[in-house]
């Protein structure tokens, strides 16, 4: 389990921070670094002032206290170099540089969404940046403040003959949680190229890693339950693996089949009159709705879940389900979903709705988006022309959730319509 931060343990690191940037404000080592120092002062001063009136909620405090526990290190080692008259040569500054960077990133990103301290969709239409914006969430949350669950999935099952170690797959698992990969590649097909094959293994890998700890974690409970029964102490099994508890949801989810696991790693489906065969056959919905549960139920304790694309692959009767139940589960966790689907959108019922309007990068190279935050009762006229006016038309209909049967019915009559619900008939007109 992630260690806990407090605010108390925020304000230590954040003086620490400040007093060691102090010290470097005599140094002068290029002309880049007395500007960097300046601006790290500046951004740790109003930092500290944020903690204390506290704009920034707790879901942040371990991603914060992981970058500047990081930038005080390199930076007491810097210091500690510069005292003993070691040659520049030999060392740079750059953990203070990169985290300078970092922090003022972070800031930048959270302040401009606002610190909220409940689950939020962002909306916005293709080319809106919204893969950026997950990217760069990525980047700079750590396997210990979060995971983010891509839009680009290959979703290749893997078969067992046996486990790995708990430590190699918890290791594994940490070290994808923190990976930041972009899926905006290309390669020279004129060459023997093996980038789009190299991409093709990444991608493919993640499904392996998440299933690989959750079989791992339960087959350690298991020789624990077998342990315990042997030496006549009687075994709690209300006490569920995260595997035991992945595959009740998957099965709430898919009520026409069943997920066994036998001999502590070999997973088989039966149903529809099949029994004991392969995951692999698995449809692809099925199997995103196992790898959606297996990353959320594994990530970090009070930590930020970003996902890009929630609804992909799924049926809509599904989706909110699905997220509905992720979100129970994981009631520490804050959510925040990517998505460019306003029913997605709007059966988040206790979700904050904003709107990436356009995005952009500054002369300094870094992200700038335009982002509108959404009232819970009116999606703008803007919104809605840019995510549907170029698929289809709309027809709107009486109801207040996409669980409304008047919904339901035009969308099975007008299949080619993208048919939404706007409360009562005097809104239809309007």
């Amino acid at each position: 389990m992630s260690e806990i931060i407090d605010k108390s343990s925020l304000l230590a690191i954040t003086d620490e921070a400040i007093k060691l940037t102090k010290e470097c404000s005599s140094i002068q080592w290029n002309d880049k670094f007395p500007d960097c120092i300046i601006q790290m002062s500046k951004e740790l001063i109003q930092f500290r002032d944020d903690i204390d009136k506290e704009l920034i909620s707790e879901y942040y405090y371990a991603l914060f206290s992981d970058i500047l526990t990081k930038y005080n290190s390199g930076t007491q080692q810097f210091i500690e170099n510069i005292n003993k008259g070691i040659d520049r040569s030999d060392f740079t500054p750059w953990e203070t540089f990169d985290y300078t960077e970092k922090l003022v990133r972070v800031r930048y990103l959270f302040s401009y969404l606002g610190y909220f301290n409940s689950n939020i969709v962002i909306v916005g239409a293709n080319g809106s940046g919204k893969t950026i914006l997950a990217n760069t969430l990525k980047e700079i949350i750590t396997s210990k403040s979060g995971v983010v669950i891509p839009a680009q999935k290959i979703m290749i099952v893997p078969s067992y003959n046996g486990l790995l170690g708990s430590n190699t797959t918890k290791k594994n698992l940490e070290e994808l949680q923190k990976k930041a990969r972009d899926s905006k590649v290309t390669f020279d097909v004129s060459k023997e190229d093996s980038v789009p094959y190299t991409y093709m293994q990444d991608f493919g890998r993640d499904f392996k890693i998440v299933l690989d700890n959750l079989l791992s974690e339960n087959n350690e409970m298991i020789h624990k339950r077998d342990a315990q029964n042997k030496s006549g102490q009687k075994a709690d099994y209300s006490i569920k693996s995260n595997l035991e508890k992945a595959i009740e949801i998957w099965e709430s989810l898919i009520k026409h089949r069943k997920i066994t696991c036998e001999n502590g790693y070999k997973l088989q489906l039966s149903g529809d009159g099949i029994s004991n065969y392969s995951l692999y056959n698995m449809s692809d919905g099925e199997k995103v709705i196992l790898y959606n549960i297996a990353h959320v139920i594994q990530a970090p304790a009070n930590s930020i879940v970003v996902v890009d694309e929630p609804e992909m692959y799924l049926h809509k009767t599904v989706t909110a389900q699905l997220w509905n139940k992720l979100e129970d589960i994981r009631v520490d966790c804050l959510f925040i979903y990517l998505t460019h689907d306003l029913e997605f959108a709007s059966c988040r019922v206790n979700a904050k709705k904003a709107w990436i309007k356009s995005f952009k990068y500054d002369i300094l190279a870094r992200h700038i988006w335009e982002i509108e935050h959404l009232p819970e009762s009116k999606i703008p006229d803007e919104l809605l022309l840019k995510l549907l006016g170029s698929r289809k038309k709309i027809l709107f209909c009486e109801g207040t959730d996409v669980r409304s049967l008047d919904k339901q019915v035009f969308e099975i009559i007008f299949p080619n319509l993208t048919v939404c619900t706007v409360n009562t008939r005097k809104d239809v007109i309007n």
